[in-house]
């Protein structure tokens, strides 16, 4: 299954965009027959936001995952690949950074990708958008 996770990584700020949900290219709603045994949306999101938890509480740390994952932002713009990855990046819609999906090129951001979201996951993104707003002014306070 393929599905973006966008806003910022965590409980509350993370965002499930199912509507761009798909297997295989079919979207996830006419892929999967009814009577496959799934977990639920809602637990895919849950396993989504603790699973790094999980892995740092069970290793103690992470760093192969995010060497891996840094190698491969690294890869797609040192080699030009033009591919898409969700990457935090400026959203000026929003006035913060966060994730969303993005071409990754020699000049790094090639392009910011537009997510078509449903109606409840743009509130999220919105939402979870207005608290990096937030976290980002109270730390400019204590500076």
């Amino acid at each position: 299954m393929d599905v973006y996770v966008v806003g910022v990584h965590g409980e509350s700020s993370q965002v499930t965009a199912w509507s761009t949900a798909s297997v295989g290219g079919v979207h996830l709603d006419k892929s999967l027959s009814d009577s496959i045994l799934l977990p639920t949306r809602a637990e895919v999101e849950q396993e989504s936001q603790q699973r790094a938890q999980a892995v740092v509480r069970a290793k103690g740390s992470m760093p192969f995952g995010m060497g891996a994952a840094v190698a491969s932002i690294c890869a797609s713009i040192v080699l030009d690949k033009r591919n898409v990855r969700s990457v935090s990046h400026y959203q000026p819609e929003f006035g913060c950074y966060f994730s969303l999906p993005a071409v990754l090129g020699r000049s790094g951001i090639v392009k910011s990708m537009v997510v078509p979201l449903s109606a409840e996951e743009g509130a999220r993104v919105t939402d979870a958008a207005a608290q990096v707003r937030n976290q980002m002014d109270k730390l400019r306070k204590t500076l």
